[in-house]
């Protein structure tokens, strides 16, 4: 059986995705979903972030500087 993903999901999936391939990466790992996640508009985790008091922006960072490691 394929697995179905929501709209939201398969958009933050298919960002990864885009991530990982434009860095040259050749697997997609959680922070790939993770940078994603923090740059959509609208989204669930960097509201979280916010309130948590936590800059989503300087999160991403962090995890992009993570990912330009691999």
């Amino acid at each position: 059986m394929p697995t179905q993903y929501t709209n939201k999901a398969a958009e933050a999936l298919q960002g990864a995705q885009k991530l990982a391939a434009d860095n040259g990466h050749p697997e997609l790992v959680p922070a790939h979903l993770a940078v994603a996640l923090l740059h959509a508009p609208e989204g669930v985790p960097a509201a979280v972030l916010q309130k948590l008091e936590v800059d989503p922006r300087v999160l991403s960072g962090e995890l992009v500087l993570a990912l330009d490691k691999l």
